[in-house]
């Protein structure tokens, strides 16, 4: 209930760790590379359960915080850090592109760019193009669209919606500059 008190209040100015500007986003939007300016990728276990309660302790493990029935959320966590935060069913947030879970293929296609490597025979079929950062792979009957230069990958189900959005840390293209210093800068 605190986060939903939390996602409801005012926007708290925090900036996507995927973009160089400074930029502000209402309470409950995805932020690729990040999560959520309340909390995401880089933030410890014990950041996520300070803001979010105790997780679903049926579905939490060591490397899980599940708040999958309560919010929509599952953080996956390594080395007591989140490297990945997945939204679910249920969570009602769209991303900064304006996608949200439920949204349709070529909806999601228009909106977060993906129109780049996802051409449109029919209603049904795609054939999958090249593009610099991105990466689509098939599996089954299910289709999984990663913008790495952003840090956001999309599931797309077998009825061609969006099921869950995934936020990670972006992977810079090769040979481009992270933006980052080297951790054995001083």
């Amino acid at each position: 209930m605190l986060m939903l008190l939390s996602l409801a209040g005012p926007a708290t100015g925090a900036t996507s760790t995927a973009s160089a500007s400074t930029q502000s986003y209402e309470p409950g939007t995805i932020i690729p590379g990040r999560g959520l300016s309340e909390v995401g990728v880089g933030d410890t276990r014990e950041a996520v359960i300070k803001q979010l309660g105790e997780p679903e302790p049926e579905k939490s493990t060591d490397d899980w915080l599940v708040y999958r029935k309560s919010l929509g959320l599952d953080f996956l966590i390594r080395k007591g850090k989140v490297t990945e935060m997945r939204f679910n069913p249920g969570y009602p947030g769209p991303t900064t592109h304006g996608v949200a879970l439920g949204d349709s293929l070529r909806e999601m296609a228009r909106e977060s760019g993906a129109d780049k490597v996802i051409k449109f025979i029919n209603d049904r079929d795609i054939s999958i193009k090249s593009a610099p950062g991105w990466s689509v792979i098939l599996r089954g009957c299910n289709i999984k669209i990663m913008q790495n230069t952003e840090g956001i990958l999309y599931w797309i189900g077998s009825d061609r919606k969006v099921i869950q959005i995934v936020v990670y840390s972006e992977c810079p293209e090769p040979g481009k500059p992270t933006g980052k210093r080297d951790s054995q800068d001083s």
